[in-house]
């Protein structure tokens, strides 16, 4: 009897481990699968990651290039601005070395010259004269012509040709 009965409890004892060993089998099977669909999920993410990074690489990489780009044809800008910068520069030098030039090729003239002007003195001072008319008699027409506005007279005004035919006659 003793011997049934320690066969019915190893027999009962292998029953148990058989049932812990299913209900862990199911639990580990269960937390796999989960795992599973988890590594699919991160998979699916990590896929859609890539394809924007790719997508933000190609981006990168053209704006890259743009950059380059304009800084290439603002290098080309300031090599010529700095050629122009040059050429006036040459430019400048060349016009004052042909003013000195001119200035000590004219410079033996410049007595004759101021001889002529002292001669011609009298004829240069008509020209003021008559200049000086030629104002005095368009200043009188303008002055008289505003006063007779202001008086409020029905006259009409006088032209500046007119006035300038009236003040000739004076």
């Amino acid at each position: 009897m003793a011997w049934d009965v320690a066969a019915y409890a190893i027999a009962l004892a292998a029953i148990v481990i058989a049932a812990a060993v299913a209900i862990g089998a199911a639990a580990a099977h269960r937390s796999l699968r989960r795992l599973e669909k988890t590594a699919q999920r991160l998979e699916i993410n990590a896929a859609e990651a890539l394809a924007e990074c790719r997508e933000f690489a190609f981006e990168a990489r053209t704006a890259a290039a743009s950059c380059k780009a304009g800084l290439q044809g603002f290098q080309t800008l300031a090599e010529g601005a700095r050629a122009l910068g040059t050429a006036a520069g040459n430019a400048a030098h060349t016009a004052t070395r042909l003013t000195a030039a001119w200035h000590d090729r004219l410079r033996p003239n410049e007595a004759a010259a101021s001889k002529q002007a002292d001669s011609s003195g009298a004829e240069s001072g008509s020209d003021w004269l008559e200049l000086r008319g030629f104002v005095q008699r368009f200043l009188r027409g303008r002055i008289s012509g505003l006063h007779a506005e202001s008086s409020g007279s029905n006259q009409a005004p006088r032209s500046s040709a007119a006035n300038a035919d009236a003040t000739q006659g004076e």
